[in-house]
Formats: structure tokens, C-alpha cells, sequence
């Protein structure tokens, strides 16, 4: 069955027009009250800059008396002691890598390294096996002859039962430890 509207085009047309009317005067104080919201949001955040700009002013005077009033001696005066401090540790330093480098560069082929290990008093200490203790004595007088090295000392030196210790293989475990120089 088919719809029959009886209502005349006129009152069709003007219930068109109020609702037409309605949404317009809707969307206006929707915009009206968006733009109340815009304006207050920019006044709010004019503030805050204001007050930004205030109290970067005020430490920019408060800067500018300071350094009037001796600041830049006592500031000279910082920075004179940072960098001796800094040129003091810079004298007391060693550079461990050339060292390691010079370690290990040494090593004979029958000894095994297992472990070096540094203390903090410029101590490294080195761990391995070798089959003899001879092998131990000729890296001990190598790693004399290094440049970096004040003394070298075996720690100990011990006989292993089965001739193997964490899957490496050799019939002395022995520890070394080498005293370096400071001030490199």
C-alpha cells in the first residue's frame, strides 16, 4: 500500500524551513560558544607567556648585577680549579688497552689465558695453564720487557690433578701479577 501524504506543500515546505531554521541558529551559538572557548584559551596562554617573560627578565637583572658585583672572578675562580682537576687526573691515568694489547700479544702458544683481571690499585691479574712451568717463566720475563710494566710476580704456581680445569687443557695452573706504571 502506498503512502499518501496529505499534508499541502506549504506546510511541508515551512516544517522544512523551521528545522532548516533551528539547525542554523544551532550551528551559530555552537560556533559562538567554540569561539568564547578559542578566545579564553589564547588570554589564558598570553598570561602564562607574560609571566615567562617576566621572570626571564628578572633573572636577566639579577645576572646583570651579579656580574657587576665580582661574579665573573668567582666564575674564572671555578673554572681555573676544574680544569686542574681535570689536568691532574689526565696525568694520573693509564691507558689499559695498549697494555692488554701488549698482554696478549705475548702469549706463547702452549700457554692458555683464562681470565686477566684488574685491581684498582694498577694491579692486573692473569690466570691460565701452561704444560711446563718453563713457558710460564719465559712469558713472565716477555711481559717484563714491556714498556708499561714495573714488575711482574707469580702468584702461584700449582701442579693439576687430572690435567684439565673448565675444558682447557694443561698441567699448571698459575696466576701472575703485574704492577703497571701510573701517570701514562
Amino acid at each position: 500500500m502506498h503512502k499518501i501524504n496529505l499534508l499541502p506543500k506549504e506546510i511541508l515546505i515551512s516544517q522544512y524551513e523551521k528545522r532548516f531554521r533551528l539547525l542554523c541558529i544551532s550551528a551559530v551559538i555552537l560556533l559562538l560558544v567554540l569561539s568564547a572557548l578559542v578566545v579564553a584559551a589564547i588570554n589564558n596562554s598570553i598570561e602564562v607567556l607574560e609571566k615567562e617573560i617576566h621572570m626571564a627578565q628578572t633573572e636577566i637583572f639579577g645576572m646583570r648585577t651579579n656580574i657587576d658585583g665580582g661574579y665573573i672572578q668567582e666564575l674564572l675562580l671555578n673554572i681555573e680549579k676544574r680544569q686542574n682537576f681535570y689536568m691532574a687526573a689526565e696525568n694520573n691515568k693509564t691507558v689499559y688497552y695498549g697494555v692488554l694489547n701488549d698482554i696478549i700479544s705475548f702469549v706463547p702458544e702452549e700457554v692458555n689465558i683464562v681470565s686477566i683481571s684488574l685491581s684498582e690499585t694498577n694491579k692486573l691479574k692473569i690466570n691460565g695453564y701452561s704444560p711446563s712451568l718453563g713457558y710460564i717463566a719465559v712469558y713472565m720475563d716477555e711481559l717484563k720487557s714491556l714498556d708499561d710494566v714495573v714488575e711482574v710476580n707469580l702468584g702461584f704456581a700449582q701442579l693439576t690433578d687430572a690435567g684439565h680445569w673448565d675444558g682447557v687443557s694443561g698441567d699448571y695452573r698459575f696466576e701472575l701479577n703485574i704492577l703497571l706504571k701510573k701517570g701514562r
